[in-house]
């Protein structure tokens, strides 16, 4: 019989929170906690170190400073660090022991209240009302296929001792991290990556993931990671680890032929509109199948926000003036009987300034508002520990802006809730048109009519964006005329990353062409549009924006919760077609249509896009200048095995006499500090390394 112990108690500074986040609904609503975890599995029965368990909740105890528990039997050993949301009391500890099985468990499961009565009518009893039981009696209950009943963020591991086997899971859209090392008989997992670096020869780069991220920028849409020897548990799927091996297996993807008629909420909550707020009836269109899209994703979104707002804690959430953020603050107004705390990252600069739709939202749901605005002085003192708390290298700037929302958050609230997702749902960004055009294109030549209305809508698109959209207009036109060259060109081959000149050149030299090759990607729908947001969905963009969030909240002990990847929604927006996204002037135009009346005017018709705007480019011009320069002019970074120095300088300058490099030299910046204190071990204190 294995053995549980635990150490730590609860933050009583949450118990002023009772009753804050109360939402205009009763009932059973106890989840359990954000966290962190981490295992061992010896599959040639070795028995597992203490210690290592030990040093795993060590370097993850931001993500759970209310307590901590380690589980050991014999080749198999559970480690636990909590974050308390709902349910304060000590049933809540983890690791968790029933029956013969034992889970470690990170993240909520919203509808676990209904899965827990149907449990209880199938026979099974409760200790607690933390919803960590409810994914263990799940389990026991339907197997592997437990996790298709989860609509939640979740990452976990259950112990079969019956079966010997180790059972791991991660949510759909791989919101909570899983990273592992396999090597032989060894197995070992972990919410964060420097957990499984007790061992120095695990710190070791992986090229290919080097060539990628400085040629393109590319990072986290593969399931490597910058180090050689550590791998991603894919979203959507599960991982069972016996003494016969590794088996994956991939439990849920989007359904291509759905329709989003047939998406219901588990809970109807209306959203009055307010005339004042009302767009002009001509200003969007009025079609009744649009209307009743409109309607049908408010209702649904809404749920989504509802079951993100159960919590025993402050709940607050993020305004960045955006539509997507926009929403979710108007969402949660409705539904909260106190004025929601939100928390906003303002620049004055030119180019960056979103203070006017911040505060029409803020005074529109009448918010209890936090603006931040910072001046980016602060950076040399805290971008080590920026680069600590990621693990990995980050492909641009407005992460330090998501950091100091982070930061303040901290003093009000445990849980926030962000906009993260609507963009990739349903086209907010202007660079979408280009398959929109082409899907215009293909549409009008099916059906027999004049091909120059493409030349007309990228006039409008022209407008919208300030970029002359003729040429894409034009070639949309010349394929949708030739459909299987068209065809052909959907399915061609992914082409090559160009070894950036920047690396090293004993890196360079290693470089071969598989390191090189882009990553081909599944290809499920035959519409452009919607196959480049599925793209940007599971690999290009929500998933480095997902580790970036994560990271972020869980170095200040916050959960950061993201409505708009509910996968219910997700589902029902990959339903819609392409006009209910795109009509120019309008993108997201059903999130715009649902939100008219209920946000102010200036956010439903703002057609500019900025997200996490950060002026580093201005600051290394000036407030960062000398920082930069001695960082550059440092031997360790002369020294550094990663980059060619020259081509650095070179890079620098450039940005200097007035062309925009700010993201190459965040890039050049991130990758030395990571080289420095992951590599090279500066961020591992001698003691903390486990032999």
């Amino acid at each position: 019989m294995g053995r549980r112990e635990e150490t730590g108690g609860l933050h009583h500074r949450l118990g002023q929170s009772a009753g804050s986040s109360q939402l205009r609904s009763s009932g059973r609503q106890r989840l359990s906690t954000v966290c962190g975890i981490a295992g061992i599995f010896n599959s040639n029965g070795d028995s597992v170190s203490r210690d290592t368990l030990d040093f795993m909740n060590r370097v993850q105890s931001h993500r759970g400073p209310d307590g901590n528990g380690v589980f050991v039997d014999g080749p198999v050993g559970l480690a636990h660090v909590r974050l308390a949301i709902i349910d304060l009391t000590d049933a809540g500890h983890q690791p968790l022991t029933q029956d013969g099985y034992s889970i470690t468990y990170n993240g909520e499961i919203y509808n676990f209240v209904e899965l827990r009565e149907e449990l209880e009518s199938k026979g099974h009893s409760f200790r607690s009302d933390c919803d960590t039981e409810v994914v263990l009696r799940a389990y026991i209950e339907w197997g592997d296929d437990c996790v298709k009943r989860f609509n939640g963020m979740f990452s976990f591991a259950i112990w079969n001792a019956k079966q010997r086997v180790l059972f791991c899971a991660r949510d759909r859209l791989g919101i909570k991290p899983f990273f592992y090392f396999h090597q032989g008989s060894e197995f070992e997992f972990a919410s964060e990556i420097k957990a499984l670096l007790h061992d120095p020869s695990r710190r070791k780069p992986r090229l290919r993931t080097l060539v990628r991220f400085f040629g393109e920028g590319l990072t986290d849409d593969e399931w490597e990671t910058f180090f050689d020897s550590i791998k991603i548990l894919p979203p959507a799927h599960t991982l069972t680890v016996s003494a016969r091996g590794l088996k994956l297996n991939r439990y849920w993807k989007i359904d291509a032929q759905a329709d989003w008629r047939n998406f219901k909420p588990l809970k109807k909550v209306e959203l009055p509109a307010h005339s004042e707020r009302m767009a002009a009836p001509d200003y969007f269109p009025q079609t009744k199948d649009l209307a009743e899209a409109s309607d049908a994703f408010r209702e649904l979104f809404t749920d989504a926000v509802r079951l993100r707002l159960r919590s025993d804690v402050p709940v607050g959430t993020c305004l960045s003036g955006g539509l997507d953020s926009s929403s979710v603050v108007t969402c949660a107004t409705g539904l909260i009987d106190r004025p929601v705390e939100t928390f906003s990252s303002i620049y004055p600069d030119r180019g960056y300034d979103e203070r006017r739709f911040i505060e029409d939202v803020a005074k529109a749901c009448n918010t209890n508002a936090h603006p931040i605005e910072s001046n980016g002085r602060d950076l040399p003192d805290i971008f080590d520990k920026i680069v600590w708390a990621q693990d990995e290298p980050t492909a641009g700037p407005g992460l330090y802006s998501q950091w100091k929302v982070m930061e303040e958050a901290k003093k009000s609230v445990t849980v926030l809730l962000d906009g993260q997702g609507g963009d990739e749902l349903l086209a907010g960004y202007h660079h979408y048109f280009r398959e929109y055009l082409s899907e215009l294109a293909k549409e009008l030549h099916r059906d027999k009519q004049d091909l120059n209305q493409v030349l007309e809508v990228g006039k409008v698109i022209n407008e919208v964006t300030g970029m002359d959209h003729t040429a894409l207009a034009e070639r949309a036109i010349r394929r949708a005329k030739r459909p299987k060259i068209l065809k052909l060109f959907q399915r061609e081959r992914p082409g090559k990353v160009k070894t950036p000149a920047l690396l090293a050149a004993a890196l360079a030299a290693r470089v071969s062409k598989k390191d090189a090759t882009r990553m081909d990607v599944d290809r499920i729908f035959e519409n452009s549009l919607s196959q480049k947001l599925y793209d940007d969905l599971t690999r290009f963009s929500i998933p480095p924006l997902l580790r970036y969030e994560d990271r972020n909240s869980m170095a200040f002990s916050l959960e950061a919760r993201v409505p708009f990847l509910d996968h219910r929604v997700v589902e029902f927006c990959f339903a819609l077609p392409n006009r209910f996204k795109i009509d120019p002037p309008h993108t997201k135009l059903v999130l715009r249509k649902a939100m008219n009346g209920r946000l102010p005017a200036s956010v439903t018709q703002r057609q500019d896009k900025l997200g996490y705007p950060t002026p580093v480019a201005n600051w290394i011009r000036n407030e960062l200048k000398e920082w930069i320069h001695d960082l550059f002019d440092s031997q360790s970074f002369q020294q550094c095995d990663l980059f060619d120095s020259t081509e650095c300088r070179n890079i620098l300058k450039k940005h200097q006499d007035g062309e925009d490099r700010s993201w190459d030299l965040w890039r050049i910046l991130h990758g030395y500090r990571w080289n420095e204190l992951f590599l090279k071990g500066q961020g591992f204190p001698k003691k903390e390394t486990v032999s």
